[in-house]
C-alpha cells in the first residue's frame, strides 16, 4: 500500500499592516463642577436666642421706632403773641415747657420700622455637623408621626440626605 502525499499548503492571507490609530478611542474629557457648599447662618435675637438660618437675612420684625432711641418730637421754647381787642394792649408769653407739657399724647404711637435679626456664617464643619444632628432627630421622630407628618419629615429629610451629599460628601 502507498502512503498518501498531503497536497501543498494553500498560501494565507497576509496579515494587514497594524494601524497608526489605537485599538480603542480615547475617552473625552470629563467636565466636572464644583460647587460652592451651600452656607449656613446662625442668627441672633435680640433676646439673645439663637437661631439657624440658610439665609444672611434674619427674620423681620416690625418695632417701635422709640425701641431704636427715637423719642417724641420736640418743641423748643415758643412765643405768643396776643393781642387785646379794643385796649389796645397786648400781652408776650414765654413758653418754656413745650413738648413737655402734662397730657401730651403723641403723634407718632404707630410709627416704627422693620429690623432683621444679626446673622453670622458658620463653618462648614459645623454646618455639617447641624445637618447630621437635624437627620438624626428626624429619625426619630419619624417612628411615633402620623402619616401626614410622615410625609414632610421623608421630604426634609431627602433634602437634608442630598445637601449632606453634596456639601459634606456623607
Amino acid at each position: 500500500m502507498i502512503r498518501p502525499i498531503d497536497a501543498a499548503p494553500a498560501p494565507r492571507p497576509p496579515r494587514p499592516a497594524p494601524s497608526a490609530e489605537p485599538a480603542t478611542a480615547p475617552a473625552p474629557p470629563q467636565i466636572v463642577v464644583v460647587r460652592p457648599a451651600q452656607p449656613m447662618y446662625r442668627c441672633v435675637r435680640p433676646d439673645g436666642s439663637t437661631y439657624t438660618s440658610d439665609s444672611s437675612a434674619g427674620n423681620p420684625r416690625w418695632v417701635p421706632l422709640w425701641t431704636l432711641g427715637y423719642g417724641p418730637p420736640r418743641r423748643g421754647p415758643s412765643t405768643r403773641i396776643g393781642v387785646e381787642a379794643g385796649h389796645g394792649g397786648g400781652r408776650v408769653d414765654v413758653d418754656i415747657d413745650a413738648g413737655t407739657r402734662r397730657g401730651w399724647r403723641g403723634g407718632n404711637g404707630g410709627a416704627g420700622t422693620w429690623v432683621r435679626d444679626d446673622c453670622s456664617p458658620l463653618p462648614q464643619a459645623e454646618v455639617c455637623s447641624l445637618l447630621a444632628e437635624r437627620r438624626e432627630e428626624i429619625r426619630r421622630r419619624f417612628f411615633n408621626a402620623q402619616p401626614s407628618e410622615r410625609a414632610r419629615l421623608r421630604g426634609e429629610e431627602t433634602a437634608i440626605n442630598a445637601r449632606l451629599g453634596q456639601d459634606c460628601g456623607r
